[in-house]
């Protein structure tokens, strides 16, 4: 399409099912929607690319959209206008506007914000299994409407204004220096980390600047209380909730001054939600429910110490989890067993400590990508017995073998943070893949 209209009863007669395959795209002006008629309403499944260079409509009134592909606002605007959406792909507001009206939309992919505005208008829901994931540009929620998602970033270059209600169950990461605006009727609630296991908690990054006064009874100064200090008018845990704080990134401008979460009112839906300040600060106004339910609960994984979760930490685990030690010290997950799901808990909470999104299995360097410096640290421990998930021992079993190139293959080029740019392979000629695979496969047959 390229200046005109998709329609159920002037496309093709009886049509009720569009489909844009995977090699396909639609760009320009124009209009994707029902006809004049109710029973000539079009359902839409893109599994290619639209592309809004100027203006379009997406319009499915009583029937579905089904986003499987990228649908995108370049140099145009990009409306939903009613009906369902069910999103499996990438929404990205570009360098221009994406307006969503639509009653609710669902699924599993991401939405992004990309140098361009996305507005959710009055009535709207994003309720998205995925991310959502404010990299430049402006996120705009209005008052009667929400967005729902599993990771919520805003990163530097970022823009939020939210007068309606985010609802996060995994992680909220905020790597910003401006731009956060929470309305007096705006909410964040906190749905997740309903397990004991406090390293499967939810996790809110803090960037507030700490100006103290009484941090042992939460009492802040009124200064923090403004949208320049990462205020939050209202923080709601879920019922049989629990969070941690978190300070991977420094957001309160000079890069020295200690940060803290200032919040108006916190809430805790029942008196099974908890908040672990995790060493951090927390200052509120008022509180709806019970102090015993902030808790103050270093998380676990800087077993030396020293502020960082690093190689010498998750090395140590691996150690630990190889000997069969059990050394309570480093049950990370906390039950009562150290092995490999000690591991796993540990690239959680040591990614979001640190870079503010989990640690790929096979990211060997902890630098949140798994690529060809990777597979060089594989291939040159590969066949060796070695205890260190920092040499390429990405199971923790004692061994660099053909197990952990699985474990790198099955993630290769691929980021902790979501449709972050992944490198291309570096330093890795394609002779190294077909060498470690001819090994691998000749120790299989031995």
């Amino acid at each position: 399409m390229s200046n005109g209209s998709i329609r159920g009863d002037d496309t093709v007669a009886g049509i009720d099912t569009l489909t844009i395959g995977s090699a396909q795209t639609i760009t320009g002006n124009g209009r994707i929607g029902p006809g004049t008629l109710v029973d000539n309403a079009l359902a839409v499944i893109n599994n290619g690319v639209i592309d809004a260079s100027t203006f379009i409509v997406l319009e499915p009134g009583t029937n579905t959209f089904i986003n499987n592909g990228i649908m995108e606002s370049t140099t145009g605007r990009l409306d939903f206008n009613g009906g369902l959406h069910i999103n499996n792909g990438v929404v990205s507001a570009g360098v221009s506007v994406l307006h969503y009206g639509g009653a609710v939309s669902t699924g599993r992919g991401v939405w992004r914000v990309d140098g361009g505005t996305l507005r959710v208008y009055d009535g709207s829901e994003i309720q998205q299994s995925g991310f959502v994931h404010v990299a430049e540009g402006l996120l705009n929620v209005a008052s009667s409407s929400g967005v729902t998602t599993e990771y919520f970033r805003i990163d530097e270059l970022g823009t939020i204004d939210i007068a309606g209600q985010v609802t996060v169950s995994d992680q909220l990461a905020v790597k910003s220096q401006s731009g956060w605006t929470w309305r007096g009727s705006s909410s964040l609630l906190i749905n997740g980390g309903t397990d004991a296991d406090l390293s499967s908690w939810a996790a809110i990054e803090i960037g507030g600047a700490d100006l103290g006064i009484d941090p042992g009874n939460h009492i802040g100064a009124s200064a923090g209380f403004t949208n320049s200090n990462f205020y939050i008018p209202t923080l709601i845990i879920g019922e049989e909730s629990n969070a941690f704080l978190v300070d991977a990134f420094q957001n309160a401008g000079d890069g020295v001054t200690p940060e803290a979460l200032y919040v108006g009112n916190l809430i805790f839906e029942d008196s099974l939600g908890s908040l672990n300040l995790n060493g951090l600060n927390l200052y509120f106004n008022n509180l709806t429910g019970s102090l015993a339910q902030i808790i103050d609960n270093v998380v676990p994984g800087d077993f030396d110490g020293d502020g960082d979760f690093d190689c010498t930490d998750v090395d140590s685990l691996v150690l630990e989890i190889v000997a069969g030690s059990n050394n309570a010290s480093f049950d990370v997950n906390g039950d009562g067993a150290v092995d490999p799901s000690d591991l796993e808990a540990w690239l959680r909470v040591g990614g979001i400590s640190e870079i503010g999104a989990s640690f790929l299995p096979a990211d060997s360097n902890l630098d949140g990508f798994v690529d060809g410096q990777d597979f060089n640290i594989w291939n040159q421990n590969k066949f060796t017995q070695t205890s260190s998930f920092c040499s390429g021992d990405f199971n923790a079993d004692g061994f660099v073998d053909g197990s952990d190139f699985n474990v790198w293959n099955q993630t290769k080029f691929s980021s902790s943070i979501p449709l972050s740019v992944v490198p291309e392979p570096r330093a890795m000629p394609y002779f190294m893949f077909i060498s470690a695979l001819i090994v691998i496969r000749r120790r299989a047959f031995a």
